[in-house]
């Protein structure tokens, strides 16, 4: 792959939709893998040989069958709880007519509440938040904002047809819990939550002639509303409890709908989009259940899980959901049932199979995941057997192997145990990057000088052959090594400067060596000549920008100035100069945040503008403060940063959300607020 785009990664961060974009990146990637070096069914004149069969052939299908059954036993020890613990962290409310409730988690604008039936009678409750009418039940959301609480709006269950979530009471019966699904309706719950230090669910219902129902009000104790789950890092604000709460009796069935960037699809509509990513959409739409599941006893998720598992019939994609939750937590049912899916050669089965198995991998992100998942991937890795069906790319022409949708070798990444098994493959050269890309996230002293030794042997086959592309390999090389700032990587770099990305993998590098030949390319304008040729003219302005780019962080002196100037330069077009706000960001200079407040107030760019914004709060100082407050009057009108993003409430949200950042106080885009604070605690706060 091409060096990360820091200002494309940065843009995404800004949307509360875009985290589903990166978890969903690798199969993006997938369609385009399949352009490069296509393996194709034999001609009419080549001989056919016999057709590949699943897993190499039967034999090495039972040797997965047993690893699976030795692997993941069918039953478990029960767990014990420590009611105790759990109780002090998430405390319960005061019992009223036998009920009681907390808040048991939260995510986005979800909330999951538990009830409990602490009587000695069945009672009927609801299991989400119905539509508000006379006599009915209704919960009351309340965010903390500056110790007073404000009522946020939550939206109705619907019926299931319309919103793909069950709707129907459920029957408590004595010492049974249900979990509660809230979503509330204001948009900006997400922001609105990263200001506040507490949140409570307010459960109100009126008499009703069945004496069952439940009936009378019950407040939670305040939960937490910041940190909820880390979206990106899938991280439990309750580490402590992962894994530990009982699992409720009652809970919440999956929606069926496909959920992409907030709003939910039409599947006829959008036919190839959804061959990619229609089992990552469904996932979406879960996330808040899925999470969720990381506090409960991995037993009774397993049990639960697998026997939805089972029971689904009607919506493959969910049942292969349902089995990756519970193979996760150890379903030896769930893990057999994702080797017979591999089984699958039509197209669009396979895609949604491989997408299983690498969520179930990115499950294990923080150790080695177990034997049989990882002798699953590499079956994926290496099946040769020709898919079938429809492509999505259909500038494919001629079959391709099933292996080809599997995202290679970097499905291995993260298990040490198969470091081994992918230095093999990138010495022998049977890596397009995959396996160079794993290496590296693991920082494995054996990692360096194979990727070292490899990019010598790259480099030079690319000048033999006279190569005119660079293989993808190179890139993921370069990115590697510079990354872990491997200096002996720095001169071969410097052989190949005709390719506009390694001004940016020398200034990743940080070898002062690399400073006179950039600034050589700079003075050539960015043209590279070698035996009197000019190497990719077409090129030379952005092997220019990088280049200066470089040498503003590499070279000694008043770095702030340099990147200032190339800030303001009016030849520097709007995606380098977020690329210059992001090292002003990082350069942990002070003097940077009068160039970035300018940035804010003055660059016509709306990416510059929010960029910049964002930026301020990593100084830490009084002097940010100072700036943020003071960019409440910039002038944003008519300045976006995305389709249908940015108009003047947003930008002055982030300020606020900057704010934030820097002081732990809320007082929203309201300027007077912000200042007739900061004007009393200015002098006293802890910031320098």
């Amino acid at each position: 792959m091409f060096p990360r785009n820091v200002a494309q990664q940065r843009r995404r961060a800004f949307s509360t939709r875009s985290w589903t974009i990166a978890a969903m990146f690798f199969v993006t990637l997938l369609a385009a893998g399949l352009l490069l070096l296509p393996k194709h069914a034999p001609s009419a004149d080549e001989p056919a040989g016999p057709p590949a069969e699943a897993f190499g052939g039967k034999q090495n299908e039972l040797r997965l069958v047993l690893l699976i059954k030795k692997t993941l036993p069918p039953k478990s020890a029960p767990l014990e709880f420590d009611a105790a613990k759990i109780d002090a962290i998430l405390p319960w409310s005061k019992p009223v007519a036998g009920l009681r409730a907390r808040i048991e988690t939260i995510y986005d604008k979800q909330i999951l509440v538990r009830l409990e039936n602490v009587s000695a009678g069945p009672l009927v409750v609801p299991n989400g938040h119905p539509p508000q009418v006379a006599g009915s039940y209704a919960f009351e959301l309340y965010l903390d904002r500056n110790r007073h609480w404000q009522r946020i709006p939550l939206a109705p269950l619907k019926d299931t047809a319309e919103s793909g979530f069950p709707n129907a009471d459920i029957q408590l019966n004595p010492g049974e819990s249900s979990l509660v699904w809230l979503n509330c309706e204001e948009d900006r719950l997400t922001h609105a939550m990263d200001r506040v230090a507490n949140m409570k669910i307010i459960f109100r219902q009126s008499s009703v002639p069945n004496m069952a129902t439940w009936s009378g009000e019950l407040e939670t104790p305040p939960h937490r509303a910041n940190p909820g789950w880390n979206a990106r890092q899938e991280q439990s604000p309750y580490p402590e409890l992962s894994g530990q709460l009982p699992f409720p009796e009652h809970f919440p069935a999956f929606s069926h709908l496909r959920k992409q960037w907030g709003i939910f699809l039409n599947l006829d509509d959008v036919e190839a989009f959804v061959d990619q990513k229609e089992m990552s959409d469904l996932r979406y739409a879960n996330v808040a259940l899925l999470n969720a599941l990381e506090l409960y006893d991995p037993t009774a998720v397993r049990t639960e899980f697998e026997r939805r598992m089972l029971a689904e019939e009607d919506d493959p994609v969910m049942k292969l959901l349902l089995a990756v939750t519970a193979a996760r937590v150890g379903g030896q049912q769930a893990a057999l049932f994702l080797l017979e899916s591999m089984k699958e050669t039509d197209y669009r089965r396979v895609v949604k199979t491989q997408q299983a198995l690498h969520d179930v991998l990115g499950y294990y992100q923080s150790g080695d995941p177990p034997d049989w998942i990882i002798e699953l991937a590499k079956a994926a890795m290496t099946d040769e057997r020709m898919a079938t069906g429809k492509y999505y790319q259909t500038m494919e022409k001629t079959p391709f192997a099933i292996s080809r949708l599997s995202g290679g070798p970097g499905m291995l990444a993260g298990s040490r145990k198969e470091i081994p098994y992918l230095i093999e493959l990138v010495e022998r050269g049977d890596d397009s990057g995959d396996a160079v890309r794993a290496l590296a996230s693991m920082r494995d002293p054996r990692v360096v000088p194979v990727l070292l030794n490899r990019l010598k042997i790259v480099i030079k086959t690319a000048r033999q052959d006279g190569d005119t592309v660079v293989p993808h390999e190179f890139h993921s090389l370069a990115q590697a090594l510079a990354d872990q700032h491997v200096k002996e990587a720095t001169p071969l770099l410097l052989e190949r400067l005709e390719i506009e990305y390694v001004p940016h993998y020398l200034e990743l590098m940080g070898d002062p060596r690399a400073i006179p030949p950039l600034r050589e390319l700079v003075a050539a304008d960015g043209k590279v000549t070698r035996v009197g040729e000019s190497l990719y003219p077409d090129r030379a302005e952005e092997r220019m920008r990088r280049a200066q780019l470089a040498l503003a962080m590499l070279e000694d002196g008043n770095r702030v100035a340099r990147l200032a100037r190339l800030l303001h330069d009016p030849s520097w077009g709007e995606h380098d100069r977020t690329q210059v706000v992001h090292r002003l960001e990082t350069c942990g200079d002070p003097r940077a945040i009068e160039h970035l407040v300018n940035a804010v107030k003055t660059d016509p760019s709306g990416w510059v503008v929010i960029f910049g914004i964002s930026a301020l709060p990593a100084f830490k100082s009084k002097a940010a403060v100072d700036a943020l407050i003071d960019c409440f009057d910039a002038d944003f009108q008519g300045k976006e940063y995305g389709k249908g993003e940015g108009s003047p409430y947003e930008f002055l949200d982030r300020i606020a959300r900057s704010l934030h950042d820097l002081t732990d106080e809320s007082f929203g885009p309201d300027k007077q607020k912000w200042t007739d604070w900061w004007r009393e605690n200015r002098d006293t706060s802890e910031l320098k």
